[in-house]
């Protein structure tokens, strides 16, 4: 797990940032093998069956950029940005209820509904999949949702036997067991696992301090399409149907 933090350390300078060494390692790997490819179509390649496979060249570049080089977590001083392969978000700290780790980490975060009071107490967690819209707990006054990290993944079954599932709620940061399959604790699977698992331990701890220093203060999390990674993948695909149908 890849970070890069800012030296005055957190809620200073550059924000801290999280991703997958080997996603970008594949990017990096991808990209210097279509930039080969794609030269050796421009010196060789004259006819038709070269244009496409120039073009599925680019669709896939397109492709790679979005799912492994895209993809990072980033701890700023006002809040967490969740950059997935087609969309951001941007959680304030005070929002954070829970942050937490299955395959894949997870923010939780509650908000008040328009003209209701702050939040209290507990997490109010469902439990929808990758990017659930917000959902109006009945009664409650605030609502919530769940947004998976895409840039942080650690499969369950390569943690060790007694694998940890680092999460806060109303009863300050805990470490509870999550199960998972049987692992040598010094392999790779299970170094990335702790590794990503302590990340997760210091963004929940972040996001506690934050809610203990503002009551009452919530801003409401955003989510938004990236515009520029959407065109990564639409443009190339557009490119390839057209050269196919020339």
């Amino acid at each position: 797990m890849h970070s890069s933090a800012s030296p005055a350390g957190p809620g200073t300078g550059a924000p801290d940032t999280y991703r997958s060494p080997l996603a970008v390692l594949a990017w990096w790997v991808w990209l210097a093998f279509a930039a080969a490819n794609l030269i050796d179509i421009a010196v060789q390649g004259r006819d038709h069956l070269s244009a496409v496979a120039a073009a599925t060249l680019v669709l896939i570049t397109g492709i790679v950029y979005v799912a492994a080089q895209r993809p990072r977590v980033l701890a700023a001083a006002d809040g967490i940005v969740i950059r997935n392969p087609l969309r951001d978000h941007r959680v304030p700290w005070p929002a954070v209820t829970d942050v937490d780790l299955r395959d894949l980490l997870r923010v939780h975060c509650a908000w008040p509904e328009p003209g209701s009071g702050p939040p209290g107490g507990g997490s109010g967690i469902l439990d929808g999949g990758q990017d659930p819209p917000p959902v109006a707990e009945p009664g409650s006054g605030q609502r919530t949702r769940v947004i998976q990290a895409w840039a942080l993944q650690s499969p369950r079954r390569a943690g060790v036997i007694s694998g940890l599932h680092a999460s806060f709620g109303p009863g300050g940061l805990a470490r509870r067991s999550v199960g998972g399959q049987a692992a040598t604790a010094g392999s790779p699977g299970a170094v990335h696992r702790q590794e990503t698992q302590r990340i997760t331990r210091a963004l929940a701890e972040r996001a506690r301090r934050a809610r203990a220093d503002a009551p009452g203060l919530v801003p409401d999390p955003a989510s938004a399409w990236s515009w520029r990674a959407v065109l990564a993948v639409v443009l190339p695909a557009l490119l390839l149907v057209a050269v196919i149908l020339a």
